[in-house]
């Protein structure tokens, strides 16, 4: 009797252990703003247009309308411009002047941040409205474009080793150089690599900047929709710190960068004030223009 009842004790505690083990929750993953490789992202909802329009005979009016998706799944606050483009406006009368497209400005959508790891949201909405279908023709086919422009910004805060005695007889220091962790930063434009050579009481850092988000970069000064040669594919750097106070001696070339095939590369060379290994961080800024577009095979048909 008494070894059954040591038996069930056993079991008790086994089941009691294991049940806590059971209940215990996994600690919950953080959201981390600062990834990513999108900014302003669109999307057309489901037969908002139908990829076919009917309009009767007789009739210059059709009761669709265009709803576009908008999110913002960068890190930076921004109000983009939306712009429809693809049509004719002598048939669209509605849908605004293609030739030269004037934008609808959304509210601001917030950058992705802990509080709110899926960023802004927002619709567009336009009435298709009157169509002028020229005489003889019972139908027509084109893509309905809509473009997204918007000034971003990607900060990028890495975190590295500075030895500025790296050729010395000290054996144990605080930290040790080796690569530098990078790959998006929640923009389109991002810092993908770093490479650091160390001198005696100097710091060289070779940054490679990319176009990661597959849309169009500018200088953001420009009209998207009037863009020049000498205004596409430039980012202006107007930071670039060790910590939060020593600025580099020199950073070649200089603001603004030219993107060749979306990369370009930027060497800055610091002086460093003291003679110990240290953990901080390389912080860079950039300032850009950029435009993404979404298009959708349309049909107006007569009936």
């Amino acid at each position: 009797m008494k070894k059954i009842m040591l038996l069930l004790a056993i079991a008790v505690l086994i089941t009691g252990c294991t049940g806590i083990g059971i209940g215990k929750q996994k600690a919950e993953t953080l959201p981390v703003p600062h990834t990513g490789t999108k900014g302003i992202t669109m999307s057309f909802i489901p037969n908002a247009p139908p990829s076919l329009m009917y309009i009767e005979s007789g009739s210059t009016t059709v009761p669709y309308q265009i709803v576009i998706s908008i999110k913002n799944e960068g890190a930076y606050t921004v109000a983009p411009e939306i712009y429809l483009l693809g049509f004719d406006s002598n048939i669209f009368g509605n849908l605004g002047n293609s030739q030269y497209p004037t934008p609808t400005t959304v509210n601001q959508l917030e950058g992705k941040s802990a509080q709110n790891p899926e960023g802004g949201f927002t619709q567009f909405t336009k009435d298709v409205g009157t169509v002028n279908l020229p005489s003889g023709t019972d139908q027509l086919s084109f893509n309905l474009m809509a473009a997204a422009c918007y000034p971003y910004q990607t900060e990028a805060s890495l975190p590295v080793c500075i030895d500025p005695d790296p050729y010395g007889v000290v054996m144990s220091k605080a930290c040790t150089t080796s690569g530098i962790p990078a790959g998006s930063q929640g923009a389109p434009v991002a810092i993908t690599s770093v490479q650091q050579d160390s001198l005696p009481n100097k710091a060289i850092f070779k940054i490679t900047v990319s176009n990661v988000g597959g849309g169009q970069v500018y200088t953001s000064t420009a009209d998207c929709m009037n863009l020049k040669y000498g205004d596409t594919d430039k980012v202006d750097y107007s930071t670039v710190t060790i910590g939060t106070n020593i600025p580099p001696t020199t950073c070649s070339p200089l603001s603004p960068l030219v993107l060749t095939k979306g990369v370009a590369t930027i060497t800055c060379i610091f002086n460093i004030p003291q003679n110990q290994a240290f953990t901080s961080t390389l912080n860079i800024h950039l300032d850009y223009g950029y435009m993404n577009t979404i298009q959708k095979q349309v049909q107006i048909k007569k009936v």
